[in-house]
């Protein structure tokens, strides 16, 4: 069973920007490693203090699709497996 690689560290980072996580200078030299660490520590709890744009935008580099409509809260869960999908967990 094949398994979809991991999204880039430039995709990693934009979604990080978007949600609003901020990393200091050495972290930002090692951005995949930062980037990486940052997400996978987002509860559903931390998801939710996103607002819905935000996770729109993060699903949407996530290539996320048909989530326009869904509620902050599933929209939140969603983007929590899609993470979780691409190994960032």
């Amino acid at each position: 069973m094949s398994r979809e690689s991991p999204p880039t560290a430039t995709v990693l980072s934009r979604i990080r920007d978007l949600l609003g996580l901020t990393g200091d200078e050495e972290k930002l030299q090692h951005a995949t490693h930062a980037t990486l660490s940052e997400l996978a520590a987002l509860s559903l709890e931390n998801l939710l203090r996103c607002t819905r744009r935000q996770l729109l935008l993060s699903a949407r580099h996530l290539g996320l699709t048909g989530v326009h409509r869904l509620t902050k809260d599933e929209l939140a869960r969603r983007f929590q497996q899609a993470m979780r999908a691409v190994g960032v967990s």
